[in-house]
């Protein structure tokens, strides 16, 4: 009976054991899905905050790219007002030349009234000294 009393006492022992052992690997395999979902988890996000990324940087290319084009936009705009400013300037001097021109028209004209003057006084002072001379 001795030896049925430390059978009984191992069956016990290694049922114990078994049902030890039982629930350390259902403990245990229930720790590693936890860590598998969590994993899925950080994948997923992973995964999406990469496509949340690619699509920033789309987005911010795009930005990039419209504020070279308003800077552009700008700089085509300053050049326009500076050629308005300069098409002004050139207004304001074809009619200052225009202002000279009408001067020196005017001199020409008055020189060359003197110059014809002269050339007829001379014609006559040649004129009146031929006479002069024949007398």
């Amino acid at each position: 009976m001795i030896n049925f009393n430390i059978g009984l006492l191992n069956w016990i022992d290694i049922s114990h054991w078994r049902s030890l052992c039982r629930a350390n690997v259902a403990k245990r395999e229930k720790e590693l899905k936890l860590k598998l979902e969590s994993t899925d988890n950080a994948r997923h996000i992973l995964d999406s905050s990469d496509s949340g990324t690619d699509e920033l940087e789309l987005q911010l290319q795009k930005c990039i790219i419209e504020r070279n084009d308003l800077e552009l936009t700008l700089e085509e705009a300053k050049q326009d007002t500076g050629r308005k400013d300069i098409k002004v300037e050139f207004r304001v001097m074809a009619s200052a030349l225009s202002k000279e021109m009408g001067m020196m028209e005017a001199q020409l004209k008055r020189w060359k009234d003197a110059a014809l003057e002269a050339v007829s006084l001379r014609d006559k002072a040649h004129s009146l000294r031929a006479t002069l001379s024949g007398k």
